[in-house]
């Protein structure tokens, strides 16, 4: 997953996205926080923190 989001870019154009749309702090932080549970609903936590080799 961190591999996907780094290779095609879009981690910065998501969180980008999430400070142009939030006005404070607190916003920003629970726009990540859902984008964050999003994002992790579909793996197993083996596979989010598995190494890469």
């Amino acid at each position: 997953m961190v591999g996907l989001l780094s290779i095609t870019g879009i981690g910065i154009k998501l969180s980008n996205f999430i400070l142009s749309l939030s006005g404070t702090a607190m916003l920003s932080l629970f726009l990540a926080m859902i984008v964050c549970i999003i994002l992790g609903m579909g793996m197993r936590t083996t596979a989010a923190y598995k190494p890469p080799y």
